[in-house]
C-alpha cells in the first residue's frame, strides 16, 4: 500500500513538473529542438531577450524605436558604465590626453555600490598627497539609446570637497562622431552642490560611437588644508530624445544545446525597406563579440545568413546574438518577425528528420522532389558516406543524388550506405526525387544524414625558392602537397614580410597562384604555389602592400606561404627570410682550345656564387677594328666551356658575363679576356683554265691563288712527285697572289716536248692549313712546246696589174697547234724607202689560208706571215715582194667625157655656120 501511495506521489510530481516546464516553454516565443539542432525565436515576447536598445517589439517582432523620452543612467542600472581615480594630478592638466587619464586607477565593481544611489550615505572619497596637486574622478557612462536621438544630456554629480575655490566638470567632446580624438571641455566650475549641467549644443559630440560618455570632476587646489580632498555621492547622466532613432539593438540569451557537435548556421526572416538594413552578431559566453580571426565577418556583422561552422572546435558551446536594425530615414525601420539557429547534434553526422521543422534544412521542396540547403564541410573531416530511411509502405520509389552548391549533380542514383567521398568539393546538396506510377503511391522520406570521416592532416611544404635575391622584383615559389582530401587550391595565399627602416611590416595575405599542368582541387600530387612580382626594394607598389609611414628605405624581410586541404586544415610554411645579394658575379676566359674538325673550345673561370655564364665574341679581319659582340651561348653548369665552330678566319676576342642566382650581372667589360687568331679553313683550290696549258719555257702564268685570311707558301710538284715539293713564294702574307713562276731547270728538262705533264700545287696559310692537289684531276696539265710553227706564202706576180690581187700562205705546227696567223705588209714607191710593217689581217687557220689584198697605193710592197702557237712560239715565213700599178680608170673616163663635150660643141658650131 505504502508502495502504490509512493507510486502516485512521484507520479503526481513528475507530473506537475513537466506541466511547469511545459508552461514555461508554452509562454516563452523561442523553442529549441535539441534531437533536431533547431531554436527558433518567434519573437511574440522578450521572453529570450536579454538587453535591449531603442528597440520596440509589437505584432510579433522588432522595430526601431520612435517614442521621445528621457532616460537616466547611473551605477545602479548601467552595469556596463565604469570610474576610476586619480589622487595626485596637477591642478592644469592637459585637455586633449583622453578619455583615459595617464595614470588613473579603476575603482572596483563593489566599490561602485558606494556611488549608486543619491543621499544613501555611501561614497567615494580621495586624497592628493602634496599641497600642489588635486585629485580626480573619472566616470564613464554606458547609454542605451542612439546618439543621433540625444537632444540634450544633463549631468549630475553630488558630493564634497575641502577646496575653497570649487569644483570643475569637464567631459570629453569628441571631434567627429567617427573619431577617437577630442578634448576635454569645462562644463562648469562651481562652490555649490549637487552640480548639475545640461549640454543642449551639439551633445552627440559627447557620445562614443559605442554609447559612452565620459566626464571628470575635480578641485581647485586646496589652500586651507594640506591635502586636497574630494567625496562622490552620486552621480548620474540623464538624455533626453526625440525619437528619431536610427539604431535599435537587441542581444539574445545565451543559446545551450544540450547535445553539440557542429554548429551549423544563422538565418532570420525579415522585411528591409530601402535604406534599412539588420545586422547580426555572434556573441560568446562572455558576452563579446567573436572576433574575424574565429568567425570572419563577425565584427562588422552580417546581412544575411551566414553559417558557424567555423566555431566548431572552438570551445563555442553556447552563443548570443545580437541584431542590430539600422536605418537612414527614421520614418521607415527594418521588421525582423523571426530568427533561428541551427547545430548538428550527432557527432560527426548532418542530418534532417522529417518534416523537417520550418523547413530548416530544406532549400526547395515539392510533390516530385526536395532539394536540401547546402551542407558545409565541417573543418577536419572528409565526407564520408550517404544515408536515408525511407517507407515505402504505400507503393512508389525514392532516388538520392549529391549535388553540388549551384545544384548541378555530383553523384546520381546513389543509396543508403554508398560512400560519397569521391566527390570534389567543400559544400553539396542533397536530393530526393519521388518516384510515382499513379496517385495512390506515396513514398515517404523519413530522414536522411551525411557522415563524415576525420581528416587533421595538415599540406605539407617543400622546395621554397629562391632564398636569395637581387633584382627589383622576384617571383617566389614553394611546392605544396596533401595526401589525404587533396589540396584545396583556392586557399593558396602568401605573405610579405617587409623591413621598413628596422620595423617589420606584414602585408595582409595575398592570392598566390598555381603554376602546375594539373593544378585542381582535390589534387593529391605536388603543386607549385607561385607569388609573381613581389617587389624587393621601395616602389611605388610598396604602399599598396604595407603603410610605410612615408619611408622609402623598404626592403624585403621573409615570405610565408599559406594552403588549406579540402579538409579545411590550414598549413602555414615557415616564413622564409630572403637574403639580398645585389653584389654581381665576376668571370674570365681561361683558355682558348683548337679542337677537330674546325671546332674550338673555350674555358673559362667564374666566382662560386655564379648561376649562369654568358660567352661573347667579337671579330677582326686585322686585329685593329671589332665587330659589335655576338653571344655564343649560355652555359648554365659547371665546368664553364663552351664548343664554338668560327665561320670565318680571323682575329677572335673571347669574354664572359656572369649571372648569379639573384639575377646580379656582371659588368661588360672593356676589353676582351682573350685574343685569338682563328683560321680553320684551308687555302683555296688554285684557279686556271682547265685545258692543256702549252708552254715554251719553264715560265707558268695564270695561276691565281688565294685564302680566306692570308696565304703564307705556295710550292709545286711536277707530276705529283710527293717528295719534291718546289717553293714558289713564301712570307706572303696576302690573301691573293697570281705572279707567274718558273719550273727548275731540271723539271724543265724532265718534260718531253710533245708529252702531258701535271703540275700539282701545296698551299699554306698563315694559320698552318695547308691545301694540296689531290690527283691530276686538280692538277694543272701542261704540254712542252719548243719548236716554232712553220708558215710560208706562195710567191707572187713581180708585177700586178690587177687590184685586189691574192696572197696565199701555208702555215703548221706540229704539236701545240696554230693560235694566230697574222698577215703583215709594208710599201715603198721607189723600192728603196720603206714603211713600218702593218697588220693586213689575222685568222686561225691551221694550213693553207687565202687574203683578197686591195693595195692602197701603186708602188712595191713586201708581204709575210707570223703564225704563234699554244705554246707561244712564233714562226715567220720568208718575205715576198711584187709591184702594183693602178690603170687611172678616173683619168680615163674625164678624158673621154671630155673629148664627147668637144666634138658635141663642134658640131652645134658648124650647124650655125652653115645655117648662117
Amino acid at each position: 500500500m505504502l508502495a502504490k501511495n509512493l507510486t502516485k506521489i512521484l507520479s503526481l510530481m513528475i507530473f506537475v513538473t513537466v506541466t511547469i516546464i511545459g508552461g514555461l516553454t508554452l509562454l516563452s516565443s523561442a523553442q529549441m529542438y535539441e534531437h533536431d539542432g533547431v531554436f527558433i525565436d518567434t519573437l511574440t515576447n522578450q521572453s529570450y531577450i536579454a538587453s535591449s536598445e531603442n528597440c520596440q517589439f509589437v505584432n510579433r517582432s522588432v522595430r526601431i524605436l520612435q517614442t521621445p523620452g528621457n532616460f537616466t543612467y547611473d551605477f545602479s542600472n548601467s552595469n556596463m558604465s565604469e570610474a576610476w581615480y586619480r589622487n595626485n594630478a596637477p591642478e592644469m592638466f592637459l585637455p586633449i590626453i583622453g578619455p583615459k587619464i595617464l595614470l588613473e586607477q579603476q575603482f572596483k565593481p563593489s566599490a561602485l555600490e558606494n556611488i549608486s544611489y543619491f543621499g544613501d550615505g555611501k561614497k567615494l572619497k580621495n586624497y592628493s598627497t602634496s599641497s600642489w596637486l588635486v585629485p580626480i574622478h573619472h566616470f564613464r557612462i554606458k547609454i542605451n539609446v542612439s546618439r543621433q536621438a540625444v537632444d540634450e544630456i544633463h549631468f549630475l554629480w553630488n558630493g564634497s570637497f575641502n577646496s575653497d575655490d570649487g569644483v570643475r566638470v569637464f567631459a570629453w567632446r569628441y571631434v567627429s562622431t567617427s573619431s577617437t580624438a577630442g578634448w576635454w571641455t569645462l562644463l562648469t566650475a562651481t562652490n555649490e552642490t549637487p552640480v548639475e549641467k545640461v549640454v543642449y549644443t551639439e551633445p552627440q559630440r559627447y557620445i562614443s560611437k559605442d554609447g559612452y560618455i565620459d566626464f571628470i570632476v575635480t578641485p581647485y587646489r586646496s589652500y586651507t588644508y594640506e591635502r586636497t580632498c574630494i567625496s562622490t555621492d552620486y552621480v548620474s547622466v540623464k538624455v533626453s530624445t526625440t525619437g528619431k532613432n536610427m539604431v535599435a539593438r537587441f542581444d539574445t540569451k545565451p543559446i545551450n544545446p544540450e547535445h553539440l557537435w557542429l554548429w551549423e548556421y544563422v538565418t532570420w526572416n525579415a522585411t528591409t525597406p530601402s535604406g534599412t538594413n539588420i545586422r547580426c552578431q555572434i556573441l560568446n559566453e562572455s558576452g563579446e563579440i567573436v572576433s574575424d580571426n574565429i568567425l570572419n565577418g563577425n565584427e562588422e556583422g552580417f546581412t544575411k545568413p551566414f553559417w558557424l561552422f567555423s566555431l566548431t572546435g572552438g570551445g563555442y558551446t553556447n552563443i548570443s546574438l545580437r541584431f542590430q536594425l539600422e536605418t537612414n530615414d527614421p520614418d521607415f525601420s527594418p521588421v525582423l518577425d523571426e530568427y533561428r539557429v541551427l547545430w548538428q547534434p550527432t557527432i560527426n553526422k548532418w542530418q534532417v528528420n522529417f518534416p523537417d521543422i520550418n523547413n530548416s534544412r530544406t532549400d526547395k521542396k515539392t510533390r516530385d522532389y526536395i532539394i536540401s540547403i547546402p551542407i558545409h564541410l565541417p573543418k577536419g573531416y572528409w565526407w564520408d558516406k550517404f544515408y536515408a530511411t525511407t517507407n515505402l509502405s504505400q507503393g512508389g520509389n525514392i532516388t538520392f543524388s549529391v549535388l553540388d552548391f549551384y545544384k548541378k549533380p555530383l553523384l546520381s542514383n546513389i543509396t543508403s550506405g554508398d560512400s560519397i567521398s569521391s566527390v570534389c568539393t567543400r559544400i553539396i546538396r542533397l536530393r530526393a526525387d519521388f518516384i510515382r506510377e499513379n496517385d495512390t503511391q506515396n513514398p515517404v522520406l523519413k530522414q536522411w544524414n551525411i557522415t563524415f570521416k576525420p581528416d587533421t592532416e595538415k599540406p605539407e611544404f617543400r622546395d621554397f625558392s629562391p632564398i636569395s635575391v637581387g633584382q627589383s622584383t622576384e617571383d617566389f615559389s614553394i611546392q605544396a602537397r596533401d595526401l589525404n582530401s587533396g589540396l584545396y587550391i583556392g586557399s593558396a595565399h602568401y605573405m610579405l614580410i617587409y623591413n621598413v627602416n628596422g620595423t617589420m611590416k606584414n602585408t595582409t595575405w595575398l592570392p598566390a597562384s598555381c603554376s602546375s599542368e594539373n593544378c585542381t582541387d582535390c589534387s593529391r600530387s605536388w603543386q607549385t604555389l607561385i607569388a609573381y612580382d613581389v617587389p624587393v626594394f621601395y616602389s611605388s607598389k610598396i604602399p599598396q602592400l604595407i603603410d610605410t609611414g612615408g619611408e622609402t628605405n623598404v626592403t624585403l624581410y621573409g615570405v610565408q606561404f599559406s594552403i588549406d586541404d579540402m579538409a579545411g586544415n590550414q598549413k602555414k610554411s615557415n616564413v622564409y627570410e630572403i637574403n639580398i645579394d645585389v653584389s654581381p658575379p665576376s668571370s674570365e676566359v681561361t683558355e682558348v682550345l683548337k679542337e677537330a674538325e674546325g671546332t674550338i673550345t673555350v674555358e673559362a673561370n667564374a666566382t662560386d656564387d655564379t648561376h649562369q655564364v654568358e660567352l661573347y665574341y667579337q671579330y677582326s679581319a686585322d686585329k685593329k677594328t671589332f665587330s659589335p659582340p655576338k653571344l655564343v651561348d649560355v652555359d648554365e653548369t659547371m665546368p664553364w666551356e663552351w664548343s664554338f665552330l668560327p665561320q670565318e678566319s680571323g682575329y677572335y676576342r673571347f669574354y664572359t658575363i656572369a649571372v648569379d642566382e639573384f639575377k646580379n650581372k656582371e659588368k661588360l667589360p672593356t676589353v676582351g679576356d682573350i685574343t685569338v687568331f682563328i683560321d680553320n679553313n684551308p687555302p683555296d683550290k688554285p684557279r686556271f683554265n682547265e685545258t692543256i696549258h702549252w708552254i715554251a719555257s719553264p715560265t707558268i702564268c695564270c695561276v691565281n691563288f688565294t685564302d680566306d685570311f692570308m696565304l703564307s707558301t705556295i710550292e709545286y710538284s711536277l707530276n705529283g712527285e710527293q717528295n719534291l715539293w718546289r717553293e714558289i713564294a713564301t712570307n706572303l702574307n696576302s690573301r691573293y697572289y697570281n705572279t707567274s713562276f718558273s719550273l727548275t731547270q731540271y723539271d724543265w728538262d724532265r718534260i718531253d716536248e710533245g708529252e702531258d705533264a701535271y703540275i700539282y700545287f701545296r698551299v699554306t696559310d698563315n694559320a698552318g692549313n695547308v691545301y694540296e692537289t689531290a690527283d691530276k684531276g686538280d692538277a694543272l696539265h701542261i704540254s712542252k712546246d719548243i719548236t716554232p710553227p712553220r708558215a710560208e706564202i706562195d710567191k707572187i706576180t713581180t708585177w700586178q696589174w690587177n687590184n685586189p690581187f691574192h696572197i696565199t700562205c701555208y702555215v703548221v705546227d706540229d704539236e701545240s697547234n696554230i693560235t694566230n696567223v697574222t698577215l703583215l705588209y709594208r710599201h715603198s714607191f721607189d723600192n728603196k724607202s720603206w714603211g713600218n710593217w702593218t697588220v693586213y689581217g689575222s685568222t686561225i687557220t691551221n694550213g693553207t689560208y687565202t687574203w683578197t689584198f686591195n693595195a692602197p697605193d701603186e708602188g712595191y710592197y713586201q708581204f709575210r706571215v707570223v703564225a704563234t702557237n699554244n705554246a707561244g712560239e712564233q714562226g715567220e715565213s720568208e718575205i715576198v715582194a711584187t709591184g702594183v700599178t693602178v690603170f687611172p680608170v678616173v683619168h680615163v673616163l674625164v678624158f673621154i667625157a671630155a673629148f664627147i663635150a668637144l666634138i658635141l660643141t663642134t658640131i652645134v658650131v658648124v650647124h650655125k655656120w652653115r645655117t648662117a
